[in-house]
């Protein structure tokens, strides 16, 4: 629905109101304070406002004039349908049962023998730019209009179509003048273009967005109104993205995505409980300054008050899962740690939309900040030569905490392949984005090796480690240590194999103030390495826990000796 105003206080009352399209008169609601009219064309629309708050006794004849139309009831057997007649066309219109219905109006108080006596007919049908109604208004306020745009025709003339889930904007469907929109966007407590994440990430995280129409202008005593612009939002949308990722998505929390739908055009309404309540931090929904008597701002706000930044990726988002599902490890996490974008998209009535917040040149400028739940660590490691795979260990996401995954059995290598090209790939998969990482391997002199290329997304990374095969072999065991950093500067964890007796590691995670536990080390990660089998002596598997390569064939390694590591190393 649309209100609309073409004149200057009441100087516009009983001017004609145009119908947009012609076709059927759906209701003539007439017999109460506030008086509306529907035509039910390719459209359905409806007239509100006309003539004024009185109402017609029709046991002693009245009517009610405004300007060139009159209001009255039908003659038997159409007395229960009210017309509205026009005194220039000679013609009235009622909502009438059948299509070839014709309503007697008799207005014997009236000049309108010009008309061909006293006596009007009544159609239910209009045809395109006829007038049909006076403008008016319902005892509060100056004149104007109320147009609706309705989804569905009602199944009689008794039956009111002016409901929440039927009304749309009539602007959908006409032309109107369409605002530019600047969006706003901002965390509770924050200025504008500041997003702040509460912790613990099982806390609901309030968003809001504002459309402010640029240039709407208010015209003088008319408090709730704009004179040259029409606020026309149809949907607000808020978007998110790994700082890495070229893609959008709406956010999902624990019950709704982050979309506000008013349904004024043929959308549904979403969420569906938005009509019974204003929008705030705690409530998902829209909160109406525009047009909003004694408080009318050019803007509306849009809050999204539904995302649990640690929410599990396998929750159900439809409230079913009681409570919320939670990550308690960075894999399981929907959204994991690292730096995101965030902006709004807005969309008109008509399809247009605006994305926001943007910079001074009117390009998109989202909203940067950083997710904070975990602390990072090493997650996966794989390791060839020469194409053979070496080692392949990964922690594993458990129900609340982590565990090593078993060793690859008794993976081998030829030792020609140690000979050329005489390198290890060690493939990295770490936790979360990292903002650094660098490889030491202690037995081949290797420290602070940097990857081949910076990953785009922070999480996969990849290092060459030169060797030689003599240098290789020369040890029983071979560390991969690793030293990094998050996007928020925290440092690896030190994750250990807890043993037969706790078979899982407890993440810590991010709480108000701190961390819930800091009892792993940070600094470096010391959990990857394998042991050689090759030469005099044979390590074999130190436990079923830890990964032995085998040289092949052994008699290549009948004259190789080598260095054991000492005991204090992992």
């Amino acid at each position: 629905m649309s209100s609309l105003q073409h004149g200057v206080g009441d100087t516009d009352r009983g001017d004609a109101i145009v119908v947009i399209e012609g076709g059927t008169i759906s209701r003539v609601q007439a017999n109460q304070a506030y008086k509306v009219v529907t035509v039910s064309g390719t459209n359905y629309y409806g007239y509100g406002h006309m003539f004024n708050s009185l109402l017609p006794n029709q046991q002693t004849g009245q009517y009610l004039k405004s300007g060139k139309f009159v209001l009255k009831r039908c003659e038997p057997p159409f007395d229960d349908y009210y017309a509205i007649v026009d005194l220039e066309a000679c013609i009235g219109y009622a909502d009438l049962p059948n299509a070839l219905d014709v309503g007697e109006v008799s207005l014997p108080g009236l000049n309108a023998t010009f008309c061909g006596g006293t006596t009007i007919y009544a159609t239910h049908e209009i045809f395109d730019g006829a007038d049909i109604a006076p403008m008016g208004d319902a005892a509060t306020g100056p004149v104007h209009l109320h147009l609706y745009r309705f989804k569905n025709t009602p199944g009689s003339h008794m039956q009111n179509p002016i409901t929440i889930d039927n009304t749309g904007d009539p602007f959908y469907t006409i032309q109107h003048a369409a605002p530019n929109y600047i969006i706003e966007l901002h965390s509770q407590n924050q200025p504008n273009g500041n997003i702040s994440i509460n912790y613990p990430g099982t806390m609901a995280q309030g968003l809001k967005a504002r459309t402010i129409m640029q240039g709407a202008t208010n015209p003088t005593n008319a408090g709730d109104r704009f004179s040259n612009v029409a606020m026309n939002v149809s949907r607000v949308e808020y978007r998110i993205k790994p700082e890495y990722s070229p893609d959008y998505v709406l956010i999902e929390g624990q019950d709704h995505e982050s979309r506000i739908w008013l349904g004024a055009t043929v959308d549904p309404i979403y969420p569906n409980f938005i009509t019974n309540a204003y929008g705030n931090w705690v409530t998902t929904g829209q909160y109406p300054y525009a047009y909003t008597t004694g408080g009318n701002h050019p803007y509306d706000d849009y809050y999204f008050a539904d995302f649990v930044t640690r929410i599990h990726r396998d929750d159900p988002m439809d409230g079913t899962a009681t409570p919320t599902m939670i990550a308690d490890c960075p894999q399981n996490a929907r959204y994991n740690d690292g730096r995101y974008e965030l902006k709004a998209v807005v969309t008109d009535v008509q399809g247009n939309t605006t994305e926001g917040p943007k910079d001074a040149n009117n390009n998109l400028a989202p909203i940067e900040f950083t997710l904070d739940n975990f602390q990072p660590f090493i997650q996966h490691v794989t390791a060839d030569i020469a194409g053979h795979t070496i080692y392949d260990r990964a922690w594993e996401c458990m129900e609340t905490c982590v565990q090593l995954a078993n060793p690859l059995p008794d993976p081998e290598c030829p030792y020609n392949s140690l000979l050329w090209p005489g390198a290890i790939t060690v493939n990295v998969i770490s936790s979360e984005p990292l903002g650094h990482l660098l490889l030491n391997v202690p037995e081949l002199n290797i420290t602070g090796l940097a990857p081949v290329t910076t990953p785009d997304n922070g999480l996969n990374w990849q290092y060459v480690v030169p060797f030689g095969a003599s240098q290789l072999l020369k040890f029983d065991k071979i560390r991969f240590e690793f030293q990094g950093a998050d996007m928020s500067d925290n440092e690896l964890m030190n994750l250990f194999f807890p043993g037969p007796g706790t078979p899982c590691v407890e993440l810590p995670v991010r709480m108000a103030n701190g961390w819930s536990s800091n009892e792993i080390p940070t600094g470096t990660d010391l959990t990857h390495y394998f042991y050689i089998n090759c030469g005099q002596h044979k390590p074999g598997n130190k436990n079923s826990n830890e990964t032995t390569l085998t040289i092949i064939p052994e008699a290549d390694c009948v004259d190789v000796t080598w260095t054991v590591t000492p005991a204090s190393g992992p």
